[in-house]
């Protein structure tokens, strides 16, 4: 598949304007990495056709467990010379135990290792929530999004932005 993407692209002379990512779950749980860069080395054997990882990131407050598995991850594979995608971000409150200031401590927490990933030089070029607004989430029972509705910004929303700021990036850039 990547092969035939390659080639279309090449015959339509637009393949340096478009990223070829490999895209998937779970990846920075236990050999998942290693296992993803294998997969992405073979389909580069005969040269680089797969830009990058795309990394869906349907997370929790209770999990991962330890957040620098994340953001280690990135940098791994960032370090073989690939881009970087996050994918299908959300940050699910599945325990009732748990809180909203809890996921806008996960949250901050993701864009802040990010951020401080792409300011030192890190090939991240997208990070891409699963959604808008709560209420239209396939997860709308764990308000997993950085709104309420499509007008209703939660506290998690400013977090973001504050990461964000704090990581020394202006608005429009």
């Amino acid at each position: 598949a990547y092969q035939v993407a390659d080639d279309v692209l090449r015959d339509f002379g637009i393949r340096a304007q478009v990223s070829l990512i490999f895209n998937d779950y779970s990846t920075f749980e236990g050999n998942t990495p290693e296992a993803l860069l294998s997969i992405v080395e073979f389909i580069n054997s005969d040269g680089k056709i797969c830009d990058g990882i795309g990394m869906q990131a349907h997370l929790d407050v209770e999990w991962p467990w330890n957040m620098n598995d994340f953001a280690d991850t990135v940098k791994k594979f960032l370090a073989t010379g690939l881009e970087v995608q996050i994918t299908e971000l959300d940050i699910t409150i599945r325990n009732p135990g748990k809180n909203s200031e809890e996921q806008s401590e996960r949250f901050r927490r993701v864009f802040t290792d990010l951020l401080e990933i792409k300011r030192n030089g890190g090939n991240i070029t997208s990070v891409t929530s699963w959604g808008i607004a709560d209420n239209t989430s396939w997860l709308k029972e764990f308000t997993p999004l950085l709104f309420e509705g499509y007008d209703t910004p939660k506290d998690v929303y400013y977090e973001v932005l504050q990461a964000y700021l704090d990581a020394g990036f202006e608005v429009g850039e």
